[in-house]
């Protein structure tokens, strides 16, 4: 009977969070700066408080696919579950990426408030990986960072004072690491598109 009891404890501490998180990521498109902000604060502090409680940790192998990084295999109830809940997340993570290129009238407010949250996230999931490893390594969050990078190194817009922001991120060697990588990739992205727009003018 108490096992059937955590069991019902376990569930309610975590899908309550959940569908308040399904009800914030509406908030969230909010054109209303403070609305939009208290939305972003809400849904930081639901995932973290699903990290902490490893509801987010899933015991089946990273997936192959590249989307959503969910597998086609089948799986217990708890693990379906699971995989929802990273669906949930992603689109946590886009909607934050998405604001970071919103209210461009205001940078200081919505816009580094997202970008903070992004960060906030990448280290509670550094230390509760969606996916448990046999080999025990420390396994970066590089898709946190990817949503945060891809927007930093936007040509439509002048990022100056997130990347200012973003600086005291830099002195963590892992994230340092991480970005240097993907600004390369960013940088090699941009010699292969030359030769084409090149030949599209002659």
């Amino acid at each position: 009977m108490n096992k059937v009891n955590n069991v019902m404890s376990d569930t309610k501490t975590t899908i309550f969070p959940v569908l308040k998180a399904v009800d914030l990521f509406l908030t969230l498109q909010s054109d209303n700066k403070d609305i939009a902000s208290a939305a972003l604060r809400s849904l930081v502090h639901v995932f973290t408080t699903l990290f902490n409680r490893d509801a987010m940790t899933s015991s089946r192998p990273q997936s192959k696919s590249k989307e959503d990084n969910t597998e086609t295999t089948e799986a217990n109830p708890e693990e379906q579950y699971k995989d929802w809940l990273h669906k949930r997340y992603n689109d946590c993570l886009r909607c934050f990426s998405r604001l970071i290129e919103t209210f461009t009238d205001a940078p200081t407010v919505v816009q580094e408030l997202a970008l903070c949250s992004l960060m906030k996230l990448l280290q509670v999931e550094s230390n509760h990986p969606l996916r448990k490893s046999d080999a025990k390594r420390y396994a970066f969050p590089v898709n946190v960072l990817n949503h945060v990078v891809a927007k930093l190194l936007s040509r439509r817009q002048d990022m100056t004072k997130l990347i200012v922001r973003f600086q005291e991120y830099m002195e963590h060697d892992d994230v340092r690491f991480h970005v240097l990588v993907q600004i390369k990739q960013h940088a090699t992205n941009l010699n292969k598109e030359v030769p084409i727009r090149g030949s599209a003018l002659n």
